[in-house]
């Protein structure tokens, strides 16, 4: 799959979180409930490490609290502990194996790791009880996207937009599915129709801009990434996409600001490095360029493009058997510009 210049975005999950104790509160302590309800205030103030040791004591107490090891399981997710979030969904699982929350939230743990099969069986088996949830189809389309299934993501999609006919994430979401098809005319009708839903809906910003760069048209790119910046200053994707615009528009400077917030907020995103690359590139510090490159090869050995601009660096260090390797890697992922410079300088 040709991947998008830095990232798309698709709209965002939803955890389930259980704000009660279900029918067994009776059957528990009252220090138990009292450790439970202060664990779930914690989480709605965000406080998740709080959260964590609230619903902890109530564990600790009860060790047969399905609904606080699944709510502990979603502090635990929200500070990005994804393999200690998935260890409480299975004991949650384990007490209860018809329990669909746990199996839904455990989904969303299981795609933040790139689990993408367990994420797909689990969803699977929710929807199987909730055969009429858009929630559930809009999380397996995002899934199937990421296994490729772009097909069946629409199929997804489309069932969602037949439950709620006005739904912007699944307009996002199906623009990205598009995308993901490199049909460009049919993904920009859903970003823009996501945009129609809601001016100010920066994941459709964000996607808008990332098709204007693959039509080269930097400048309305440029138009819309600041939109989604000046929305969410502090998103680094937004800022690392914004940056790769205004690098390609001679905006240097600016650019190389962006992409030192863009890591400040994401330490370890390989489009971030190989950003910074062509940043040093095009300012002539070439040695510098490939130290980024590697940064990026190290997070994502198949980075969009990385290769393309490892073999630039190299042919301007007269290194032309290591650009040619560059570009031939570059060109079996599928960057056909890599194609055009094997022709031009290595044949």
């Amino acid at each position: 799959m040709k991947r998008p210049y830095i990232q798309s975005l698709l709209a965002a999950w939803i955890l389930i979180l259980l704000f009660n104790a279900c029918s067994s509160e009776g059957e528990r302590k009252s220090s138990t409930i009292r450790f439970f309800k202060k664990g779930k205030m914690a989480l709605e103030k965000k406080e998740f490490k709080k959260a964590k040791n609230f619903f902890s004591e109530a564990i600790r107490e009860d060790s047969t609290f399905k609904e606080a090891f699944n709510n502990r399981g979603i502090a635990k997710f929200e500070t990005q502990d994804y393999s200690g979030a998935i260890e409480d969904y299975n004991q949650a699982l384990t007490l209860d194996s018809s329990f669909t929350d746990a199996l839904y939230n455990r989904a969303n743990a299981h795609f933040e790791l790139g689990h993408y099969t367990d994420a797909l069986q689990d969803l699977n088996t929710v929807l199987k009880a909730y055969p009429d949830s858009a929630y559930v189809y809009m999380n397996r389309g995002t899934v199937f996207i990421q296994l490729q299934q772009n097909d069946r993501a629409l199929k997804d999609f489309n069932k969602v937009l037949e439950l709620k006919p006005l739904n912007t994430e699944a307009f996002i979401n199906k623009g990205s599915a598009y995308y993901h098809m490199q049909q460009w005319d049919s993904a920009e009708i859903f970003f823009k129709k996501a945009l129609e839903q809601n001016p100010m809906q920066d994941f459709a910003l964000n996607n808008m801009g990332l098709l204007k760069m693959r039509q080269k048209d930097f400048q309305l790119a440029f138009d819309y990434l600041s939109k989604a910046v000046n929305i969410k200053p502090a998103h680094p994707y937004y800022l690392n996409n914004l940056a790769f615009v205004k690098i390609k528009l001679d905006q240097l400077e600016e650019a190389k600001k962006d992409l030192e917030t863009s890591l400040f907020y994401l330490k370890n995103n390989s489009w971030t490095y190989r950003n910074l690359g062509i940043y040093y590139l095009k300012k002539g510090e070439v040695q510098m360029a490939l130290q980024q490159f590697e940064k990026a090869l190290a997070l994502t050995p198949n980075a969009e493009q990385i290769y393309y601009y490892k073999g630039l660096a190299h042919k301007q260090l007269t290194q032309n058997k290591e650009a040619c390797e560059s570009w031939e890697q570059g060109l079996q992922n599928g960057d056909i510009e890599c194609e055009q410079m094997l022709n031009e300088n290595c044949h």
